[in-house]
């Protein structure tokens, strides 16, 4: 079986950390704040009243589940495509 791969586009509109970006996939739009305090980094989407600790080193899956259990009902794609998102910018901004 081929992995999958999550096709999306990420708005930068803040590069330095905290970084804030608008992440689009599958006809979703989601606002998102991605930094790194003093002890913690974190995901915050302000749209959803959601803000989490972000594992380190990233870990997807963890970061999927933490978000469905915080906000029950998110659809597993939103959850998925969030995660991707909040991933690809991780990356930028370390």
């Amino acid at each position: 079986m081929k992995p999958a791969t999550w096709i999306g586009e990420l708005e930068i509109l803040t590069e330095q950390d905290p970084a804030e970006v608008i992440a689009r996939a599958r006809d979703s739009r989601f606002y998102m704040i991605v930094g790194h305090g003093m002890q913690c980094h974190y995901l915050c989407l302000p749209d959803w009243g959601i803000g989490i600790e972000l594992p380190d080193p990233f870990s997807t899956e963890w970061v999927r589940q933490r978000l469905q259990e915080v906000k029950p009902g998110m659809r597993t794609v939103d959850a998925i495509s969030i995660t991707a998102a909040a991933a690809a910018v991780e990356n930028r901004i370390r």
